[in-house]
């Protein structure tokens, strides 16, 4: 068992050192972790063990997340466009931490207007999508799956005040799950430069898990999913959902009426 821990606790730590290096919002990953561990810290007693694997855990992270800097300081040795941001001193510790340094500073200084730009409050709808492309009648924007994006917030609401209302009754996947999408959601609510529907993608994944093992947990949900009447008619839902949005995510070339129709529907989207 301690030799499981031990692997799983490593594993974590190198996984969540390549959530953070490959992009920031990755944070939610060591977050979520941190709070397991505390919670183990101060449940389990044993001070020392645990201790030591949080430890472990935060040497593994911190490894990847620096080795993977070291190779972009070894591989990338020539100038390029990076060096309009930060014009690198030769020196894999000093050029690590300014940097570092200069990109929190960048994204901080972002504040210019972006008419794609969305509020925190809005993502959850769907509310105002990326334009990224158009040409004649083809159009490519960032879209999500209608059925899965508002189906999937719908369920969450509902296990989000069930879970409120009595969290005993609901298993601790439920909760570990709610719990991953207010970590990774609520620290955009109060930056104030220019943020955009991608930003909801890590809550969104948290909003349908948690949703969905809520669902499993009450007796509709485990009839409709259990069904393969009801699990039939929600595949088709979804493929429904897909379809009518497809249009505008691969930039199909389809007759300008059918996209009006789209936009008639979501007027936001336009």
């Amino acid at each position: 068992k301690d030799r499981y821990r031990f692997w799983g606790t490593v594993a974590c730590g190198f996984l969540c050192g390549m959530a953070v290096g490959t992009k920031l919002t990755g944070l939610v990953a060591p977050f979520l972790c941190g709070v397991i561990l505390l919670k183990r810290f101060f449940k389990e007693k044993e001070y020392l063990e645990e201790l030591a694997r949080i430890g472990m855990f935060v040497g593994v992270m911190a490894s990847v997340y620096v080795f993977g800097w070291w190779l972009h300081f070894t591989l990338l040795t020539g100038p390029g466009p990076g060096d309009a941001f930060y014009v690198r001193s030769g020196v894999f510790w000093t050029d690590f931490v300014k940097l570092q340094q200069v990109m929190h500073a960048a994204n901080v200084r972002i504040t210019t207007f972006h008419s794609y730009a969305s509020h925190w409050y809005g993502w959850p709808f769907m509310h105002k999508p990326i334009f990224y492309w158009v040409q004649d009648q083809r159009l490519i924007y960032f879209l999500g799956n209608p059925v899965v994006w508002y189906g999937g917030f719908a369920l969450f609401l509902c296990s989000f005040f069930a879970f409120l209302k009595n969290s005993k009754k609901w298993k601790k996947k439920t909760g570990f799950a709610l719990l991953g999408y207010w970590i990774s959601f609520a620290p955009y609510i109060p930056v104030a430069r220019p943020l955009f529907l991608y930003h909801y993608m890590t809550p969104l994944v948290f909003s349908i898990a948690s949703g969905l093992l809520w669902w499993q947990e009450t007796g509709s949900g485990r009839h409709v999913l259990k069904s393969q009447r009801w699990f039939a008619f929600l595949v088709a839902l979804l493929l429904v959902g897909f379809i009518a949005i497809t249009p505008l995510i691969y930039g199909y070339d389809l007759p300008g009426h059918f996209q009006l129709t789209l936009f008639e529907f979501m007027p936001n989207w336009r």
